[in-house]
């Protein structure tokens, strides 16, 4: 019964939660590219559009997610790699105006085969860092996770 009612309270909140991004005249689909979660482009689209024509129902959606707003040119993202960044790729990283916090790498592990790091960018970046080979996969550092507790 319990794990029954866990699925129906999850698929509610899976449909508001789409609904409420569809139904908001502030996103536009963004497009998908292999190593970009769909959660990355949408706070990027975000951004853009906030950017470019203001609206206080965009701000609304963005606090929502958990994204940080006090600069909306940065996005904070996590970085896939399989090892940790040579100094060619940190000059890399530099030159694209991304500051990265080496000291927060997760190393690879027998269940997770690519390491990460918490990284902040300019989000107008982000296609031109998906396009680095060694990069592996990104994903958006801006939501709150709270814990489990076993209940997955």
């Amino acid at each position: 019964m319990t794990t029954r009612l866990f699925a129906v309270l999850t698929a509610i909140v899976i449909l508001s939660a789409t609904v409420c991004i569809g139904a908001t005249s502030c996103t536009n689909s963004p497009t998908p590219t292999p190593k970009t979660s769909q959660a990355l482009l949408l706070q990027v689209e975000l951004r853009k559009q906030q950017i470019a024509a203001p609206a206080e129902e965009c701000l609304a959606q963005m606090k929502s997610m958990g994204m940080v707003l006090d600069n909306l040119k940065i996005q904070r993202v996590f970085i896939y790699m399989d090892d940790m960044p040579t100094p060619e790729q940190e000059k890399d990283f530099e030159e694209m105006g991304i500051k990265f916090y080496v000291d927060s790498w997760i190393p690879p592990m027998s269940n997770h085969p690519s390491g990460f790091f918490i990284a902040q960018m300019p989000f107008d970046r982000l296609i031109e860092l998906a396009s680095k080979e060694y990069v592996v996969k990104l994903d958006t550092a801006e939501r709150e996770d709270l814990p489990r507790c076993g209940l997955y």
